[in-house]
C-alpha cells in the first residue's frame, strides 16, 4: 500500500457514544460529521471507515480489534472528549493495565454517581441509594477488565513494561497544528496520560496492533469559539499530517509495510485467544 493510486489509503475513526454527563459526545458529533463530508477536500483517494462505540469494555475490545481485522487500516484514529476547555490534546502512549473504573451504560445512573462524588452531600447520598435500584441491572451494569487488564498487555504486571508510545511524530503534529490554527482561540498539547479508561483502552488495543499508524486525540466539549465546524477541521488535519508521515516513512522504508502486517496479524491472532479463554 506504499503506493495510493494502486490502492486506496484505509483511515478508520471512532468516536464514543454517550456516557456520564455527556449526552451528546462531541467525539460523537465529529466524528459523524466527517463520516458525512468525507475526506476527499484533506486526503483524496482515500476511504474512512467512522466507528461510534459504546462506553464499555467488551464492545471496545470487541469493535477495535474487529476494525482492525476487517480492514487492515493505514491509519487509526481515536476520539474522545476531555474536561479541559479550547485544548486539543495528542496523546503520545497508552498503558495496558490498571483499569479499575467500571464502565457504566445507564447514563442517569452515571449522573447521580457523579453527582455524588461531587457534592457528597447526605441528600445526595440518599436519592442515589434510593432510585438507583429501581433501573434494570443491564442499564446500570458496570464491569472492568479482568485482573483490571487489557487482554492484549503484557504478562508482567509492570507498568513501564506496559506501556507503548505512538511512532507517529506527535510533537511535529502539535507544532504544524499550532502555526495552521494560530489564529482560533484553542490550544494544541502534547499529553502522555490519556487515562485508564475507555479513552486508554481503546489506544492501546490499536497500539498493539500497530503502534505506527495508531492515534489519540483529546478534544474539549463545544463552546462559542470551539464549535463543531472548527473541531472537525482540526480532526481533518491531523489526520492529513499522519498520512503525510505515514507514506514518507514507507517510502523511507518499504519493507517496515511488511513487518507491520506481520505484526498485525500475530497480535490478531494473539488477542483472539486471549479473549475466547477469558470468555469460556
Amino acid at each position: 500500500m506504499t503506493n495510493l493510486t494502486e490502492s486506496k489509503f484505509t483511515i478508520v475513526l471512532t468516536g464514543f457514544g454517550p456516557f456520564g454527563l455527556f449526552n451528546n459526545n462531541p467525539s460523537e458529533k465529529v466524528v459523524r460529521r466527517i463520516a458525512n463530508e468525507g475526506i476527499d477536500d484533506i486526503q483524496p483517494n482515500a476511504k474512512i471507515i467512522v466507528k461510534v462505540m459504546p462506553v464499555t469494555y467488551d464492545d471496545v475490545q470487541c469493535i477495535v480489534s474487529e476494525l482492525w481485522k476487517e480492514y487492515h487500516p493505514d491509519l487509526v484514529v481515536h476520539l474522545g472528549v476531555h474536561s479541559t476547555n479550547h485544548a486539543v490534546k495528542i496523546e503520545t502512549r497508552s498503558c495496558g493495565i490498571g483499569y479499575n473504573q467500571g464502565d457504566i451504560k445507564c447514563n442517569f445512573s452515571a449522573v447521580l454517581l457523579f453527582a455524588y462524588w461531587m457534592i457528597n452531600s447526605f441528600v445526595i447520598s440518599t436519592v442515589v441509594h434510593i432510585i438507583i435500584p429501581f433501573f434494570h441491572n443491564d442499564q446500570i451494569s458496570a464491569k472492568t477488565p479482568e485482573d483490571y487488564r487489557c487482554p492484549l498487555a503484557m504478562c508482567s504486571s509492570d507498568e513501564e513494561e506496559n506501556i507503548i508510545y505512538t511512532g507517529l511524530n506527535c510533537t511535529e503534529l502539535v507544532e504544524a497544528m499550532r502555526m495552521e490554527f494560530a489564529r482560533e482561540n484553542i490550544q494544541f498539547e502534547l499529553s502522555d496520560d490519556p487515562g485508564r479508561y475507555l479513552c486508554a483502552y481503546s489506544y492501546y488495543i490499536s497500539l498493539r496492533h500497530d503502534k505506527n499508524c495508531s492515534l489519540f486525540i483529546h478534544i474539549p466539549s463545544f463552546n462559542k469559539s470551539c464549535t463543531l465546524e472548527l473541531l472537525t477541521k482540526i480532526v481533518k488535519q491531523i489526520i492529513r499530517l499522519s498520512v503525510l508521515q505515514i507514506l514518507k516513512a514507507r517510502k523511507k522504508n518499504p519493507e517496515s509495510l511488511c513487518e507491520s502486517m506481520k505484526n498485525k496479524m500475530h497480535v490478531l491472532a494473539w488477542g483472539q485467544l486471549k479473549y475466547k479463554a477469558q470468555h469460556i
